[in-house]
């Protein structure tokens, strides 16, 4: 039924009738969705400021620096900025204003994911970008965020140079269509699980870049993945060093240790990167960790090479923490571990910087067995160094050393005749020597030793002889060893 006033309405000419109302237009959330990149508009512009406006704009900006950028979001925003403007938004305003002025990259306000994202989004831009901070302050510190996109950029080119390969392979075919399969460019599924493991072994690789690729593009092989199921023991080891938790660093450090023993796989570990890592868990990881990276340190350490990286890579001063603060295993294999840095000419140096000698003596004083005989073996070898000879006669270590020459065991008395005979080259050691008593049990070994101990025992007493008053000592410990021998 129609009311009276429709009716009316009905019955009048259609050019007289009044327009129908409109029903409003239906909008959805998404329309009123801000753009990424938005301008105020005319009405905004002569709006006068207010608290709720003000505040609005605040979080807005603290949303930009706090929340990370997806590759999407990087590559639209890198579509619509120029590389001028690039650098402003990372490097912030100083940059633009006054480019003769290093960059100052340690106020970078991005989030780390942010610049992976954005080193993802455009690697080719991000290396130019790095390049120019790089040219600009070449002696800053690199902040956190810059390392972790490092190798995230360096793993989106070679997923780019396979997508161009795969590109090309597919022009080639005459297959337009299936290129649709392989976009976006940037994805892990373009990567070989080898390119994942060199990204683990990366020196700037971590768990946050790991799962940033997992993230991108779940589909793809993770870095995990590819890491436990490579063939490669060392590379395996190693990335697990590098990625891994507390559990698989350990028994990483452990397996690591047990390839360590041969001079291939000594070569094999500090290639992929393994020396930094397990100087890292010595110096701050649990107990077993450390017990299992001081004892694969001590293997690694047999090579020339590596006593030099070791030395680089901040392993001393851990080790000779370890001789006070270590358990009685720790200490042990510490002691070991020193004892072969130390045939380097430049660790002798070291190792007595970083205070190592008083340990080592406390080690061959009150030590257990296996330690007394490695701090005595460490010993002979720093007392190559002249300085050295001194700093060990002061620091009391030549008492413990006639101790171990007289009563201890077969190898305590080889290593500590060694460090006697070392130490005798000094004028006043040869005194001390004496004064200590170690002429007796040097001319015993010398006469019952095995034959290492009767070489030490024999440079030792040859070295003490010449001092005059030593020469007697000597003639009449022989004199009273052959009467009692008869």
């Amino acid at each position: 039924m129609l009311s009276k006033s429709e009716k009316h309405v009905r019955c009048l000419p259609r050019a007289s009738r009044p327009p129908p109302a409109r029903r409003p237009a239906r909008t959805s959330r998404r329309a009123h969705r801000p753009p990424l990149l938005c301008t105020r508009s005319a009405a905004a512009k002569h709006r006068p400021p207010c608290s709720v406006h003000q505040a609005r704009a605040s979080r807005r900006q603290r949303a930009l620096h706090l929340h990370p950028l997806s590759a999407l979001q990087w590559m639209t925003l890198l579509n619509l900025l120029e590389p001028e403007l690039l650098v402003l938004v990372v490097c912030g305003r100083s940059a633009i204003e006054s480019p003769n002025k290093p960059i100052d990259v340690d106020s970078l306000k991005l989030s780390p994911d942010s610049i992976a994202s954005l080193a993802l989004a455009h690697p080719r831009l991000w290396c130019t970008l790095l390049a120019s901070l790089k040219e600009a302050e070449p002696d800053a510190k690199v902040p956190r965020c810059l390392a972790i996109a490092a190798p995230l950029v360096w793993i989106a080119l070679c997923a780019q140079e396979a997508a161009d390969a795969r590109f090309a392979t597919m022009r080639a075919a005459r297959r337009p269509n299936s290129i649709k399969k392989i976009l976006p460019l940037v994805t892990c599924q373009l990567l070989t699980d080898d390119l994942l493991v060199r990204y683990a072994l990366h020196p700037h690789a971590s768990r946050q870049g790991c799962v940033f690729l997992h993230n991108l593009h779940g589909g793809g092989r993770s870095v995990e993945q590819a890491v436990r199921t490579t063939q490669c023991w060392i590379r395996k080891n190693v990335a697990l060093l590098r990625l891994g938790v507390d559990w698989q660093k350990e028994a990483a450090a452990e397996v690591l240790g047990n390839f360590a023993w041969v001079a291939e796989f000594q070569v094999a570990i500090a290639e992929v990167g393994g020396i930094p890592l397990l100087v890292a868990l010595a110096c701050g990881g649990t107990d077993g960790q450390k017990e299992n990276a001081t004892w694969t340190l001590w293997w690694l350490a047999a090579n020339d090479d590596n006593k030099v990286a070791i030395a680089e890579a901040g392993g001393i001063a851990p080790l000779v923490a370890l001789l006070s603060d270590g358990s009685f295993l720790l200490k042990e294999w510490a002691a070991l571990a020193l004892g072969s840095l130390a045939l380097n000419v430049d660790n002798k140096v070291a190792i007595a910087e970083a205070g190592g000698i008083a340990p080592l003596v406390a080690l061959a004083r009150d030590g257990t067995g296996g330690q007394q005989e490695d701090a005595a073996a460490a010993l002979k070898n720093l007392a190559i160094n002249a300085d050295n000879k001194v700093a060990i006669a002061e620091a009391g270590g030549i008492a413990p050393l006639v101790a171990l020459a007289r009563d201890g065991s077969d190898g305590q008395k080889e290593n500590a005749a060694g460090a006697l005979a070392t130490l005798a080259i000094n004028a006043d050691n040869k005194v001390a020597i004496a004064e200590a008593g170690g002429i007796v049990p040097l001319v015993a070994l010398a006469h019952d030793g095995t034959e290492n101990q009767k070489k030490w025992a024999g440079v030792a007493l040859r070295h003490l002889a010449l001092n005059a008053d030593n020469q007697v000592a000597i003639a009449q410990a022989a004199g009273v060893l052959a009467a009692a021998a008869v």
